[in-house]
């Protein structure tokens, strides 16, 4: 029965520890809240702080009778997103001039679209289109000029772009001229209307770029370094190359460097596999959005000439914390603790609950609690008060014993 005291009084410091403000390394005092809700933006220097699952982040306040108060959140982030809505329509007429070959297809009445992806017959082709608009099928307005569409099919590439975008249209009819002396054989097009709804990042400056072009494998070794680790949600590469190209990339992020032999060993995990091309943005979204300062993009060259990078831009999602406080307190935003675990809250059950309108709080600056050295050379047995509470369990449980022994009679 003893060693089951000290098992419980063991457990109940450290679940106790692992709770308190005390056992984190840094605060941020929060503004006075001015309703329920509040969202809380995480800055960019607090990500080298907390654990990776962000699970050490908690609020805690004092009320004016100084009693302590825990307020629960949801942990929220707003990344760029779309909605597509594709109709089918009718191809009505095919006719070939001087010009090209034209095609004339019917929209859905009081509909608007903004995007056609065409299906050729052709498996390596490179044609200029223009697309235009009619509501009565004689007067045609011009909406798209000299728009390129490429197909590559070989052994080592497999390349189509042709999506024709454009600004919104409404009209009742369509009609595409692909510029070409032979028949391109389109067998399909769909049309979309496709809705972006941007997200909330931060853009980062690049600290520097470091271009290595290598011979034997083939390659263009990109580093790009960042001035401190922050979220990486998008990129995008611009190149100075004016000739045509298409390449396979491999986009990567630091995630670990470790001392081996006096000599630094890195090691990269993969964010993105994909493609560049002189006809399209070369950007990338990464939703896991990686806490990292360094990227390394390698370019396969194959038996081109190495392309030249230009431009990199970087920017991260913005963490928020969609927070409701219980009661007029003097709140702040704990973290630091790698003891900590996730946080059960019941609000994560009932966020359809939340307002729309939630306004923001304002973080303070930084304060260290104590550094990591000195959480490290705390014991546990060094709180006074539990010390005193665990001793006296074990003594009530040894008298425990003693009085029950006593009055035992012999056999």
């Amino acid at each position: 029965m003893l060693k089951y005291f000290c098992l419980f009084a063991f457990l109940s410091l450290t679940m106790s520890s692992n709770a308190q403000p005390e056992n984190y390394t840094y605060r941020r005092p929060l503004a006075a809240p001015t309703a329920d809700w509040h969202s809380i933006a995480l800055p960019d220097d607090i990500f080298t702080k907390v654990k990776s699952d962000f699970s050490d982040l908690r609020i805690y306040g004092v009320n004016a009778a100084g009693d302590s108060l825990e307020a629960p959140y949801i942990f929220a982030s707003q990344f760029s997103n779309s909605s597509t809505k594709k109709f089918n329509i009718e191809r009505i007429n095919t006719v070939k001039n001087a010009e090209g070959f034209y095609y004339t297809f019917a929209l859905p009445e009081d509909e608007t679209v903004n995007r056609i992806d065409l299906d050729y017959g052709q498996e390596n082709f490179d044609f200029r289109v223009d697309l235009a608009g009619s509501q009565d099928g004689k007067n045609w307005f011009t909406a798209v000029e000299n728009y390129r569409m490429v197909g590559i099919r070989n052994e080592r590439t497999d390349y189509d772009f042709t999506e024709l975008i454009f600004a919104p249209l409404q009209y009742r009819y369509l009609r595409l001229l692909v510029k070409t002396d032979t028949d391109p054989k389109l067998k399909n097009q769909t049309v979309e209307m496709r809705e972006e709804t941007e997200g909330e990042y931060r853009n980062y400056a690049v600290k520097s770029m470091k271009v290595n072009n290598l011979k034997q494998e083939k390659q263009t070794e990109i580093i790009v370094k960042l001035p401190a680790p922050v979220p990486v949600s998008k990129l995008k590469i611009d190149f100075a190359d004016k000739t045509d190209f298409y390449r396979n990339v491999k986009i990567q992020y630091l995630a670990d460097s470790f001392l081996v032999n006096d000599s630094w060993k890195y090691t990269y995990n993969t964010l993105a596999v994909g493609t560049v091309s002189s006809l399209e943005k070369n950007r990338f979204e990464f939703k896991n959005s990686p806490v990292s300062d360094e990227l390394k993009i390698t370019v396969s060259n194959n038996d081109n000439a190495p392309l030249t990078p230009e431009k990199v831009e970087i920017s991260g999602v913005v963490y928020r914390l969609q927070t409701r406080f219980p009661a007029p307190a003097d709140y702040a935003l704990y973290y630091g603790n790698a003891a900590a675990r996730q946080p059960v809250y019941d609000l994560v059950r009932f966020a359809n609950k939340m307002p729309e309108d939630i306004t923001d709080l304002a973080l303070g600056k930084e304060e260290v609690l104590q550094t990591p050295e000195e959480k490290t050379d705390k014991s546990l047995l060094q709180n006074k008060a539990w010390l005193w509470v665990i001793l006296l369990l074990i003594i009530g449980a040894l008298a425990w014993f003693a009085v029950k022994m006593l009055r035992t009679e012999p056999a």
